[in-house]
């Protein structure tokens, strides 16, 4: 059936979300026709909060550079199983995410293995492991689709081509993420801070990382599927770096992530669709949300450092005061 002409056409940044929210409690959304506005949002939502639940523990482990590298070389893993199955477009998520895992551990394998035996820094072979791996990826790909291009939108992505379809993957990855953190919240948290203690406790050490690593690629898959690298990567990392400069405790912590989450899924769809419908400009709606995030990141940095400054100042003139 043939969509009728889209409602987000022509809004401001404003209007955008009088459209979306009087949608949502209409009930359009659910009994009417998607538009790709309205597909954009329910995505970037799931990958968002997906990515704030794995983020979380792969900042509080300091895993940031690991998960920049399998978000790159994870494209590798799943090309490989596409020429052993010759098949592009009808692989299930399942196969893809293991395809996506076992590239993970082979990346850290390789890595491991570079730092050890040529003995040079983790950042130096991280950066030979990935660049190595995703730039074969990358010619594999064009040998297969004979399609020089695909690397920019593997990267950047397209989520003006997205589709119901879409919608579909990301959905399971996040429940599938959430379910995992929900009941396997301590044991994350206390082998995050200190392995050896959790292993005292009886907490299985390697299970609780194969989890870790059964998050990222999920959240990897569903990202390639939909929106490209740069998007999952900003959102698998960025969040939590914020949260973790105001957050008290590791629930505030993916609480917070959550929030700039959420708030950065609805903020890039209404300003790619107000910057076109001002402009007749458009632009990358995945570009858009890692400048959303970027900036949230720096206003709360500076928010944080002049509050401790201040509040440092205070407590010296009341010292002073009080000797009088």
């Amino acid at each position: 059936m043939a969509l009728g002409p889209s409602p987000y056409y022509g809004v401001s940044f404003f209007q955008f979300f009088s459209v979306f929210f009087s949608r949502l409690f209409s009930g359009s959304l659910f009994t009417g026709s998607l538009y790709i506005d309205d597909i954009q949002i329910i995505v970037f939502l799931a990958i968002s909060c997906s990515g704030a639940f794995a983020g979380t523990f792969l900042v509080l482990r300091k895993m940031a550079m690991y998960a920049n590298a399998v978000s790159h070389t994870v494209l590798f893993g799943l090309v490989c199983v596409c020429l052993f199955t010759h098949q592009l477009t009808t692989l299930s998520l399942g196969t893809l995410t293991l395809a996506a895992m076992a590239t993970a551990m082979l990346t850290g394998f390789l890595i491991y293995f570079i730092r050890n035996t040529f003995k040079v820094s983790e950042e130096s072979s991280t950066a030979l492991v990935f660049s190595l791996l995703f730039s074969l990826s990358l010619v594999l790909l064009v040998f297969m689709t004979k399609n020089a291009h695909i690397g920019t939108e593997l990267v950047l992505g397209n989520a003006d081509s997205l589709t119901k379809e879409d919608i579909f993957p990301v959905t399971i990855v996040i429940l599938a993420n959430a379910v995992i953190t929900i009941f396997a919240f301590r044991s994350l948290v206390c082998s995050s801070f200190d392995s050896v203690f959790a292993s005292s406790l009886g907490i299985p050490i390697r299970l609780v990382d194969y989890l870790i690593i059964f998050q990222l690629s999920a959240c990897l898959v569903g990202a390639f599927k939909a929106v490209g690298v740069l998007m999952a990567l900003a959102f698998l990392i960025i969040p939590s770096l914020i949260a973790k400069v105001i957050a008290k405790s590791i629930r505030s912590l993916m609480a917070w992530s959550l929030v700039f989450s959420i708030g950065t899924a609805f903020l890039a769809p209404a300003s790619s669709r107000a910057i076109l419908s001002a402009y007749d400009l458009g632009l990358s709606t995945s570009g858009i949300s890692v400048v959303f995030l970027t900036m949230m990141y720096i206003v709360v940095k500076f928010i944080s450092y002049f509050r401790g400054y201040f509040s440092k100042n205070f407590e010296k003139i009341s010292e002073k005061s009080s000797q009088y």
